[in-house]
C-alpha cells in the first residue's frame, strides 16, 4: 500500500492511499482509525477525496464514529479487567 498524499485538516490526520486499484482514505484520531475505500474506476481525479472533508456532516458523522470507537474500546478494556479480577479471586 502506498501513500499518495495527506490532507490537512485541524484535528485528524487524514492520509489517502492506493493499493490493489483502491483508493483508501484513512481518517486517524489519537488511537482510533477509520477508514473508506473507494475502487479507482470510481474516482476521475482521487484529489477530490480531499473534498469529502468540505463536507460538515460528514465530518460530524466521522467525529461521531471515533467517540464509538472510544466507547467500544472502553467497554472491552472494562470487561478484560473484570475478567482478569474475578480470575485472581
Amino acid at each position: 500500500m502506498r501513500i499518495i498524499f495527506r490532507v490537512p485538516h485541524p484535528f485528524m490526520n487524514v492520509q489517502v492511499f492506493f493499493f490493489n486499484e483502491n483508493y483508501i482514505i484513512k481518517f486517524q484520531l489519537g488511537d482510533y482509525e477509520q477508514s473508506i475505500r473507494f475502487p479507482a474506476s470510481d474516482l476521475e481525479d482521487p484529489k477530490n477525496l480531499a473534498r469529502i472533508l468540505d463536507d460538515s456532516e460528514i465530518v460530524e458523522m466521522l467525529k461521531n464514529n471515533f467517540l464509538k470507537l472510544r466507547e467500544v474500546a472502553h467497554r472491552f478494556l472494562q470487561s478484560e479487567n473484570q475478567e482478569r479480577g474475578e480470575e485472581i479471586t
